[in-house]
């Protein structure tokens, strides 16, 4: 009896596993549907690709109505350094199918090469530990004979990589991803075998912005998947994004299911989003839920998202006329006109008038007084207003370099240091600002009074070691043209007008 228990042990435990296996042998790399959110789990070089540090979590249900059914966790850690050339992160993974449960943790690094201002290219690695865990007790048969049979589990350590690139163009980000590099065996004490199958992953999204003003566009995303001996899967997406705050798209799984999703930004910190698979052919009808939910949460300076309270435009000086100095006008001597007495009483009388005439002397000195007064007040205004121009140039730029010509100041700085109305690098040139904004908001609400006014090709920079919005109504080539368009801006009325430079790194 101890032998027949022994025997139906060897036969029945790997068996069950192996079929477990098979099942899943094209996928082995646990999937979510968030991965246009996050793609740094598959692709190393996507590794600090944002604005400031990010914390991820996923929690994926599959199947919900089958025991044992698939369950997907990740808990992701990233951030970007020098100048956004470096990216580190971590990431730790848990995916329970059946007897069958995987856990990794993985240590993130990518380096960015920069073509020029809009392109670029990301290398990426991930190296990591995986702890892979059979639990027989899980094991689903038909008859358990003894249920000691199925009571014991097997657990096994092992190294694990990737390695990936990605390509960023205007939009266009290209990628491409081998997960499970070193394609590592795992032989169990019992003599269970598990093998860890390289898979070629490549990804293509594009942006198309409908409004740049308003930040809206739809991005189409296809995700391909291929191992070796088996048949290639592919994701098909499309999201539409309306400034980074809300977002609903919807995803094709080929030969498996459609996916739709939804997601809501919360202050540009907190990113909710959940997704539901809908089954198709006729596993749908027993599979029961399979969805997935999302939180990203955002920390790090990122403050051309923060809103803020109070609208600051710098740069610019308010000037106000000084108080009149109280007038103070000497009294002019008083002279008494005194008649000596008169002796004799028949001398006739003599009509007496003032010798000094004190109304016109006060009239002329209140006249000159007021005269003094108006000539001083008009000289500290021009010295007012001359100081207020000064103050006003100095404020321009922080850390830029600052030349003047023909009355107008212009800021030389690098595109490293800017972001446009889609949140890429801009475009190189000279940009005639007539207003800056540290609130985000006011700014595009400048822009939009300005296009209805008639200056089409008005939109709004972001210089980030500011903090400031720069509205701009025209960007062109040359030096001799900006001066020309800020010229003619000062003319249509447009005080505050300076020229920004921006110039390769």
């Amino acid at each position: 009896m101890i032998y027949s228990r022994y025997r139906m042990k060897k036969i029945i435990i790997p068996f069950c596993f192996l079929l477990l296996a098979s099942g899943a042998f094209a996928q082995q790399i646990g999937m979510y549907n968030h991965y246009f959110y996050k793609p740094m789990i598959y692709n190393p070089a996507f590794t600090g690709n944002g604005d400031g540090a990010n914390i991820l979590l996923v929690h994926r249900t599959q199947w919900a109505d089958f025991k044992g059914a698939p369950q997907f966790d990740i808990l992701t850690l990233d951030n970007n350094f020098m100048n956004k050339k470096v990216g580190l992160g971590m990431g730790l993974t848990s995916d329970k199918k059946g007897i069958n449960n995987t856990i990794a943790g993985n240590l993130f690094y990518s380096y960015k090469i920069s073509f020029n201002d809009n392109t670029h290219l990301a290398l990426g690695l991930s190296f990591g530990i995986i702890n892979q865990t059979l639990n027989y007790s899980k094991a689903v048969v038909e008859t358990a004979v003894d249920p000691a049979l199925f009571s014991d589990s097997r657990h096994k350590t092992t190294y694990d990589g990737n390695a990936g690139l990605a390509f960023f163009a205007k939009g266009l980000e290209f990628g491409l991803a081998i997960p499970q590099l070193f394609a590592n065996k795992i032989k169990y004490a019992d003599s269970t075998k598990y093998a860890q199958v390289r898979h070629y992953m490549g990804s293509l999204k594009y942006k198309i912005f409908l409004s740049e003003d308003k930040g809206m566009y739809i991005a189409p995303q296809v995700l391909v998947r291929f191992v070796p001996n088996t048949p290639l899967q592919y994701d098909g997406n499309i999201n539409f994004n309306w400034n980074d705050k809300f977002w609903i798209g919807a995803t094709y799984k080929s030969n498996y299911a459609i996916a739709a999703h939804v997601g809501l930004c919360i202050h540009k910190l907190f990113a909710i989003g959940y997704s539901y698979d809908i089954i198709t052919g006729s596993l749908g009808k027993y599979s029961g839920i399979s969805h997935e939910i999302m939180l990203n949460i955002k920390f790090g300076k990122n403050k051309k998202d923060e809103p803020k309270p109070v609208e600051e435009e710098s740069p610019k000086v308010e000037t106000k006329a000084p108080e009149p100095e109280p007038i103070v006008v000497q009294q002019p001597p008083k002279i008494e006109n005194k008649i000596p007495p008169v002796t004799d009483t028949k001398t006739p009388e003599v009509e007496t008038k003032p010798l000094f005439d004190d109304a016109a002397y006060r009239k002329h000195i209140s006249d000159s007084l007021n005269q003094l007064r108006l000539q001083e007040e008009q000289d500290k205004l021009k010295q007012n207003q001359q100081d207020a121009k000064n103050k006003n140039s100095e404020a321009i730029q922080n850390n830029a370099s600052k030349t003047m010509d023909n009355t107008v100041w212009i800021a030389t700085n690098k595109v490293r240091d800017f972001k446009d109305a889609g949140n890429q690098s801009p475009k190189k040139g000279f940009y005639v600002v007539i207003g800056s904004f540290h609130t985000r908001e006011f700014a595009q609400a400048e822009v939009k009074r300005l296009i209805i006014e008639g200056l089409k090709e008005t939109n709004w920079i972001y210089f980030e070691p500011g903090d400031f919005n720069y509205v701009f109504i025209k960007r062109v080539d040359t030096k001799e043209e900006a001066f020309k368009q800020a010229n003619n801006a000062k003319v249509a009325g447009y005080e505050d007008v300076w020229i920004q430079l921006i110039v390769e790194e």
